[in-house]
Parts: C-alpha cells; structure tokens; sequence
C-alpha cells in the first residue's frame, strides 16, 4: 500500500523521492534520494503532532478513543510501547470495533505500510545459518531473553485485556481478549514496528515540558541510518521537523539520519542490519558479584564508589580501541580478599592478586574468541554451500557482527596477555635482585 502524507497533513521538500534500494532486478530496502541538490539549515519535511502517534496522543483522544484510555488508566503495567503496539494492531484490521475507530483509521494507511516481517535476530529460525553462527555469542543470549519477555508481557497483556472485557462490558468489543484474536506474532509485529521505526523526542506541549516523547512518525521513519549523516529532526511549532543540518544533501544521494552510537549487537536486535567497521561497537563480559562472598556488602560499596552506575548484574563493555574497564578489574581484584582493610581496588593490589585477575580474564576471552572462531569455520562451510540469497544475507549481516566482536575480544586478550607478560617479567627482576 502507497503511503498517502498528505492524507496526514505531511509536508515534504519537492526534491525527495522515496524509491526501492538494491541491485538489478532485487530490492532489498526502500529509502528517500534527493533529486537534486538541496542546501544545509533546509527544513526538508514538516510532520504536525497530530499526525504522529504516541502513547500521549491516544491517551489524548478521550472522546473518540476512549476504551484505550480507560484500559491504561486500569493498570500501571501498560507501557508507552504496548499502547502504540496495540494501537498499530487495531489499525491494521479488516474488521472490528477497533478499524472503525475514526481516530484509529487516520493511520490505517501509515501502519499497513509497515513491513510484514522484520529483520531482527528474535526472527531467525532455529538451526538457520545466521543463527548457528550466534551460538554462543551474547547476542543470542539476549535474543532469547527478549524473546522469553515478550512472550511474558503478551500472556500479562492478553489477561488484563480479558479482565478490562468483563468489567467494562460497554466496550467488550473494542479489543482482541483470546489467543486467536490477539496472537503472539501480532503482539511482536507491533513492538517491532515501534521499536524499529519510533524516535524519542524533547518537547514541550502548551507551555509544558512533555520530556522525552516516543513518536511513530510518517516520513521520518522512512530514513534510513548512517553513521556519518547530518541530517536531524526536532519539535519545533507544533510539528515535527526534519532539517538537513549543516550539510548539502547532493542530486542523486540517499537522504539518511544517524541513529546514534549503537553497536552492531543493538542494530541486529532491534533493526535487522549491521555495520563494517562500526566505531561503537563492543564485547559484553559477564562477570556478576556473587552476594555468598565475603564482604559482599563492603566490596559492592567500594565498586558503587568507583562507578556510581555499577550493577552486580549488568555485564562489563569492552569497547573498540579501548582499555580494559576500570571496574571490570577492579571486580576481579576484590573477589578473593577476605579483608579490605588499606585496599584501593583501583591499584594493583599485589602481584599474585594481580596475576589471578589477568589469568581470570585471559581464560574468559580466550573461552569466548574460540567459540566465536569455532562458528565461523563450521558455518563458514555451510555458508559456501548455500543456496538461499535471503538467508546468505541474513548470515553476512551476523558474521559482520561475530567477526567485529572476535577483533575486540583478540585484541583485549592480547592488553590482558601483554599484562601478565610484565608482572612475569617484574618478578623475574625481583628474584634477580634476591
């Protein structure tokens, strides 16, 4: 279905196309080209509030949307992204109270452009290439507990709706209360095309500061990311507004937005690809503070003062072309002491406590780099065999990501070994002078 902006009251500069992206004869994205040359400081397209949705904007909508706001006002555990998803669900239905909601069918056309299915890791196929290349990895560990949530909040949803149903008999109709109605793979079309296409925007409404809004918005959810794009958006008189920055968008190129710092782990879960040589890219480590060991309570104190943002359960980042995370040794330095008396964990503390640190590290990245390379040679093979252009593509996008995350963990084994290799060196020098 063609989007119609001006159904939306959307404004957008004479000089963009949305064309389809992708070599001869095969699409593989669509995005906006400028077709001719356009100066920096352009206001390029203009989207009025009204016409974006937000969990603010539905809420809002009392008299014609009404059913929505008493079901959010019945419970504290709906969230901003299931009253967008469900929104997208009712708009997208052929029959039923919730496609004849006047409010609703506004974004009939906006949310039926929507791609069917989405490209991130939570949909790839058990036994498929990509995903036996993540085996192992932190990626798939966090696709599975994505996974496992979703399932979770829809069960919690899908009870909620069915308790709003029979108390609220006057509006039964309006939502979907069975597994049929309101299957799973509904639900995770609809936070996928929140989280794949929404922005998070500063504004003030009225007078007052709204702080951070999540708004689906046409158009601009249209743009696709690079890391070097000038091009942004902001709240600006009551509308929307996308603006070139201060860099001429040339005839012939695609008009793009940065979607900000993320990794390739983030790119892949949430919108489908990834990036050579991604800057922001890391390693997670896993290293939790077992509450059992001695001084708990006095070594997460000391972490706490370290790094204010310190969890016990949060995993370390190991970023590209940096060093080893203070708290992340600090961590290991403490994990043995049995008395913290005169301890700065920021230090070394001694040599032995100190070799047990880098050993520690060097077995948990050494343990990590060998399954990662294990992957890469046993799917690898499979890969020369395949057949599938969809699923090759979907194996090149993860094997960007394993093979960036391979360089970080190599080159943090190779500071951690460069570490032992001095303290080795440092007691070799001792027992000289002995």
């Amino acid at each position: 279905m063609e989007l119609d902006l001006a159904a939306l009251n959307v404004e957008t500069h004479k000089a963009l196309s949305l064309v389809l992206l992708g070599a001869e004869g095969e699409v593989t994205d669509r995005g906006v080209i400028a077709t001719e040359d356009i100066p920096p400081h352009t206001v390029i397209a203009s989207i009025p509030l009204n016409s974006t949705i937000s969990a603010q904007g539905l809420l809002d909508n009392v008299d014609e949307f009404s059913a929505l706001s008493t079901f959010a006002n019945t419970s504290s555990r709906i969230t901003d992204d299931d009253l967008i998803a469900i929104a997208i669900i009712l708009s997208r239905k052929d029959t039923g109270a919730g496609c004849d909601n006047a409010y609703l069918q506004r974004f009939n056309g906006f949310c039926m452009n929507f791609p069917s299915t989405f490209d991130s890791t939570i949909f790839l196929s058990p036994g498929s290439l990509p995903h036996n290349l993540l085996k192992g990895t932190n990626l798939l560990h966090s696709t599975m507990m994505l996974q496992n949530q979703i399932a979770q909040d829809h069960a919690i949803l899908l009870k909620l709706l069915q308790d709003f149903a029979m108390v609220h008999s006057d509006m039964r109709g309006f939502f979907p209360t069975t597994s049929e109605t309101f299957p799973l793979e509904d639900y995770v079309h609809g936070l996928f095309s929140v989280y794949s296409r929404a922005c998070d925007l500063s504004m003030s409404i009225s007078g007052r500061t709204a702080g951070r809004v999540r708004l689906l918005c046409p158009f601009l959810d249209m743009l696709n990311h690079s890391s070097s794009s000038k091009v942004f958006y902001e709240f600006d008189s009551g509308a929307v507004k996308i603006k070139t920055g201060d860099r001429e968008i040339k005839k012939g190129s695609e008009v793009t937005l940065n979607y900000g710092p993320l990794t390739n782990a983030k790119l892949l879960l949430f919108y489908g690809f990834s990036l050579e040589n991604n800057d922001y890219d890391d390693a997670e480590l896993y290293v939790p503070l077992n509450p059992d060991l001695p001084l708990y309570k006095e070594k997460l104190g000391l972490l706490k003062k370290l790094d204010a943002m310190y969890d016990s359960t949060n995993s370390f980042r190991i970023k590209k072309g940096e060093d080893i995370p203070n708290t992340l040794l600090a961590l290991l330095r403490l994990m043995p002491l049995t008395s913290l008396e005169n301890v700065n964990a920021e230090e070394v503390i001694t040599s032995e406590n100190e070799f047990g640190v880098l050993n520690a590290l060097e077995s948990a990245l050494q343990s990590m780099s060998q399954i990662i390379s294990g992957n890469l040679l046993v799917v690898g093979d499979d890969r020369k065999k395949e057949e599938d252009t969809g699923m090759i593509a979907e194996y090149e996008k993860v094997r960007i990501y394993v093979e960036s995350e391979l360089e970080i963990l190599s080159t943090a084994l190779g500071v951690v070994r460069s570490g032992i290799a001095k303290l080795h060196s440092a007691e070799s020098g001792l027992e000289e002078c002995d």
